[in-house]
């Protein structure tokens, strides 16, 4: 029994994916979505979950969406994790994002994110806000039309990949979750900067009939909605050190 269950995690298939836009005109209040001086970077995330025998997975696919004529590079992005989640291994593959903090601070967002990963400095300096998600003058970000994957192993109590999916997709629908994305050398001359939160653009509801089971699923995001309304408080921000994978 053993055997089979393990067979079925390592080939289960992702469930459904959902897409957040960093892209201000598609907020009720553009305004609220950007920076000031906001000139005009764009990116989408796409989350993927599967089930796997470390917990659930969650795949991450990052696009520097920017005109190319603009110019602009993404360096980092920040984002909210359920309440639910009890701990997450980090794998950042062979992208460049390897440095991770926690209660990720992004000025002029008031509020901090779950989590943020970003390249790292380009000259790190003794100052600490340097060592910070929003700090320090990263490099090897993506230029406009590039892309990288990172990944996530995260423990959800009882909750599964599809179950997981869902309730993220209605948080991040709600806005009950955040993420956005840290540009860099934006413009012809690399002089400004971007800040953008994201949305859900689209949906794609499940379109097969619940398998046998799903309905414990539902019932497990029902619980936890119970459970873990509440966002919780916040603290300062501070590098968590990940081992690579």
């Amino acid at each position: 029994m053993g055997t089979l269950l393990a067979t079925f995690l390592l080939t289960a298939p992702p469930t459904k994916a959902f897409t957040l836009t960093l892209d201000p005109r598609l907020c009720a209040n553009p305004s609220d979505c950007m920076n000031n001086d906001y000139r005009g970077s764009t990116a989408e995330l796409d989350f993927n979950f599967s089930d796997t025998l470390e917990g659930v997975k969650l795949e991450m696919a990052i696009a520097n969406r920017t005109a190319r004529d603009l110019g602009s590079a993404l360096v980092g992005v920040g984002f909210d994790l359920p309440d639910f989640v009890k701990s997450f291994k980090y794998d950042r593959g062979t992208s460049t994002y390897g440095q991770v903090y926690r209660n990720a601070a992004l000025p002029p967002f008031s509020w901090t994110f779950d989590l943020g990963v970003r390249s790292r400095n380009m000259q790190p300096s003794g100052n600490p806000e340097d060592n910070t998600f929003a700090g320090g003058n990263p490099i090897a970000g993506l230029l406009p039309g590039q892309t990288t994957k990172i990944s996530w192993f995260v423990n959800a109590g009882d909750l599964n990949a599809r179950a997981l999916e869902d309730y993220m997709y209605r948080a991040y629908l709600n806005q009950n979750l955040r993420a956005a994305g840290r540009f860099e050398q934006v413009g012809s001359q690399g002089q400004g900067k971007d800040r953008v939160l994201g949305v859900i653009k689209f949906v794609q509801p499940p379109q097969e009939v619940p398998e046998p089971g799903g309905w414990l699923g539902l019932t497990a995001i029902s619980a936890a909605i119970a459970l873990y309304g509440g966002r919780g408080g916040r603290k300062k921000a501070k590098l968590v050190r990940c081992s690579q994978r």
